[in-house]
């Protein structure tokens, strides 16, 4: 029994109605006191109600929220790698070359090796060793690879950056420096490894090898060309040879009387040519250095770089790199660098 009281007065009571739990009738009423709720069940007037409230529950699908959890559980990059059919492409000739990814495809692992140098009578250097992995390629790539510098006759630098031999041009050049092999995405350059630096006239007048991040300088002669670093090119010392620059070798100086010296490697920077002087006054030229700067708007990781050793490249037991970047010996060509590229 409730009361109801004001002041000192009681003006009234109530009693509730005991709970019938029985539905509405057809005609939609109830028993005295109650009404008919949106259920269908006689609820009491005072908001007592007959039986439990039928509940609305969760809702069966709320859009947004399942629509974030399904973003969410997509891993776009796993997405692309199971889609991106995996594939090798191996360029070996001298020159400059456009290759883009297959579709679904973003990122690509790239081994390199420089030219190698020619010779006269030393060997030329072997080209040096870079390799990267680039992640966002979304765009045509450029590859350029390294010519192998030219032998005894020519004395020709390798295309794209080696210098050439100098001497005497009636009868014998030194070797040329091997080219620069290298990646550049958009204008960037991205990724290079270096040439090998030309032979001397004399059979131990080597060219260096390219680098690593600095190449190697010539070895014996009079005063044979330095190698480059990654803020300068190669020395060269005395007879009128050049030295390297931003991506060229130094060319050696050629004359009508004395033996040949070997041009510089390109690279990065360029090595150093070797010095001419007088007929025996010979050396090799210096190799080019190699560069893992990426840039471009990609990501790069894994990426090192290894120089050449006498006339031997850069990681030369690579099972991919056949004959890639051989110095040249007795007079022969150097043999052009390599650019192999793999996906995903």
């Amino acid at each position: 029994m409730w009361l109801v009281q004001v002041g000192a007065l009681l003006i009234g009571c109530y009693s509730p109605t005991v709970p019938s739990r029985v539905p509405c009738s057809d005609t939609g009423e109830c028993p005295v006191n109650q009404t008919c709720d949106r259920t269908g069940t006689c609820v009491d007037v005072h908001g007592r109600v007959d039986g439990p409230e039928v509940s609305d529950g969760p809702e069966a699908y709320d859009g947004p929220a399942i629509d974030a959890s399904i973003d969410a559980a997509i891993d776009a990059p796993a997405i692309d790698a199971a889609l991106c059919t995996p594939g090798t492409q191996s360029f070996t000739v001298g020159g400059t070359f456009t290759f883009n990814l297959p579709a679904s495809c973003s990122s690509v692992t790239v081994k390199m090796w420089g030219g190698g140098g020619g010779s006269d009578g030393g060997p030329g250097g072997g080209g040096g060793y870079a390799t990267a992995r680039f992640a966002g390629v979304g765009a045509a790539i450029t590859v350029l690879v390294g010519g192998g510098g030219g032998g005894n006759t020519t004395g020709l630098g390798g295309v794209n950056g080696g210098g050439s031999g100098g001497g005497n041009i009636a009868t014998t050049f030194g070797g040329g420096g091997g080219g620069r092999s290298a990646l550049k995405y958009s204008t960037t350059e991205i990724l290079s490894a270096a040439g090998g630096g030309g032979g001397g006239n004399g059979v131990t007048e080597q060219g260096g090898a390219g680098g690593g991040l600095d190449g190697l300088p010539g070895v014996n002669g009079n005063n044979p060309g330095g190698g480059g670093s990654q803020t300068a090119g190669g020395a060269s010392l005395a007879g009128g040879a050049a030295t390297g620059s931003s991506l060229l070798g130094g060319s050696a100086r050629t004359n009508t009387t004395t033996n040949g010296s070997g041009g510089g490697g390109g690279g990065w920077f360029g090595g150093g040519a070797g010095h001419t002087g007088g007929i025996t006054s010979t050396s090799g030229g210096g190799g080019g250095s190699s560069f893992v700067g990426g840039g471009g708007g990609l990501t790069m990781s894994v990426a090192s770089t290894l120089a050449g050793s006498g006339a031997t490249p850069g990681n030369s037991v690579d099972p991919g790199r056949g004959t890639a970047g051989n110095g040249g010996s007795a007079g022969m060509v150097g043999v052009a660098g390599a650019v192999i590229l793999s996906w995903p």
